[in-house]
């Protein structure tokens, strides 16, 4: 995979592990999409880095892969990575 000019996904980008890798790929030239649940919390993360775009996400596993699905066929965009970072309780 090349390193430059993908788009890649990051679930839970708003802070911590996922942040620091939405960070990664922004500085090395990438589109990036984070999404979380806190919008105001997203749109810190998203001012702070290049080419990042928030997306505030309720996690429900079916409602959250339907509503990614969605988006993705909507808007045409071609992921390179999925970086799942948020975890599901399935209980």
């Amino acid at each position: 995979m090349k390193t430059t000019g993908n788009t890649i996904l990051i679930t839970g980008g708003s802070a911590g592990i996922g942040w620091e890798i939405a960070k990664a790929f922004s500085v090395s030239g990438n589109q990036v999409i984070i999404t979380g649940r806190d919008e105001q919390r997203l749109a810190n993360a998203a001012s702070q880095l290049k080419n990042v775009t928030p997306i505030v996400m309720v996690y429900r596993p079916r409602k959250l892969l339907m509503r990614l699905f969605t988006l993705l066929k909507q808007t045409l965009l071609r992921c390179a990575l999925v970086a799942q970072n948020r975890c599901f309780n399935y209980t």
